[in-house]
């Protein structure tokens, strides 16, 4: 077997070390408890659709950094993965796997934040319907619902069989809460609501019309905001627009009237002046009696 140059097993033992001493511990399933676990459900926010908003933290005895699985309904669409910073609050995109089941991320401090759409939501007229069967994934000290009202919607009911609490969220939108308490790990906790909504406009655009309200952002992972969109437009109009105005103005041929100052060739007049002097129509200097050619640029008068 051929030797290592030694500079290649030093690298080598190197490599090692950090993944023995660098690499975020490994913690079993059964080792994990979630203080709180919520579950926020905006229908037709800003896509035809549930707008599913899974957010919690494990316990202060969960050693962190930790990877956390998420199980996810059957045909949903995942929208973002993230992890709120612990000094600012601000989402952070976390570093995750999916798969069709469900979501594996990292968190470096036991929070975490996924939001998925779910299609399933039903439209019967003017009537919407929407149930979703939640699989908890550890277990759970308290474990809460939070449904928000569309806007233009009325009649919100939860079919839960416990309390709920009404409540006004922070966009100025009904929301319905639902306290389950604890959880076990396995266990499927399952919510169905209705609502009464006119017509299809969605939430963002009631809120503010022409405008971009968006679901929690995550630094790093949003679009363009419309604004920032027009903005470039508009930029990119005054930057061709004075880019044509300089090939128009240097295409145009000009001549110099007496007195230095430049016309444009459209203004033209007869090479008369008042007092009967001449002046060269090209570059407009001043013809002697009986000069049939510019003293200056040589043109014929």
């Amino acid at each position: 077997m051929p030797r290592l140059p030694h500079r290649g097993a030093g690298l080598l033992a190197l490599l090692l070390i950090a993944a023995i001493f660098g690499a975020a511990p490994a913690h079993a399933q059964d080792d994990v408890t979630l203080a709180t676990l919520r579950v926020q459900i905006w229908p037709e926010y800003d896509q035809p659709s549930a707008l599913v908003i899974v957010d919690g933290r494990t316990t202060e005895n969960v050693a962190t950094p930790i990877d956390l699985r998420i199980p996810l309904p059957p045909g949903v669409t995942l929208h973002a993965v993230a992890y709120p910073d612990s000094a600012t609050g601000n989402l952070l995109n976390a570093q995750y796997e999916a798969s069709e089941d469900g979501v594996t991320l990292t968190s470096p401090n036991g929070q975490f934040l996924l939001e998925y759409y779910d299609g399933s939501l039903a439209f019967d007229g003017n009537t919407r319907r929407y149930t979703l069967a939640f699989e908890v994934p550890y277990d759970v000290e308290q474990f809460v619902w939070e449904v928000q009202q569309p806007a233009g919607a009325s009649g919100l009911t939860l079919d839960t069989g416990a309390t709920v609490q009404r409540t006004t969220g922070a966009m100025g939108l009904l929301v319905q809460r639902v306290v389950v308490g604890a959880a076990s790990a396995g266990e499927t906790v399952t919510i169905s609501f209705s609502y009464t909504k006119p017509d299809r406009t969605l939430s963002i655009d009631r809120l503010n019309p022409g405008g971009d309200v968006s679901s929690p952002q995550v630094e790093g992972s949003g679009q363009p905001t419309v604004l920032m969109v027009a903005l470039l437009a508009g930029g990119l109009a005054l930057v061709g627009a004075g880019v044509y105005w300089y090939v128009e103005q240097t295409r145009r041929p000009q001549r110099r009237r007496p007195g230095g100052r430049a016309r444009p060739a459209s203004g033209r007049k007869k090479n008369a002046a008042p007092g009967g002097r001449r002046f060269c129509t090209s570059c407009g200097e001043a013809a002697r009696p009986g000069d049939k050619f510019c003293r200056n640029c040589g043109k014929r008068l």
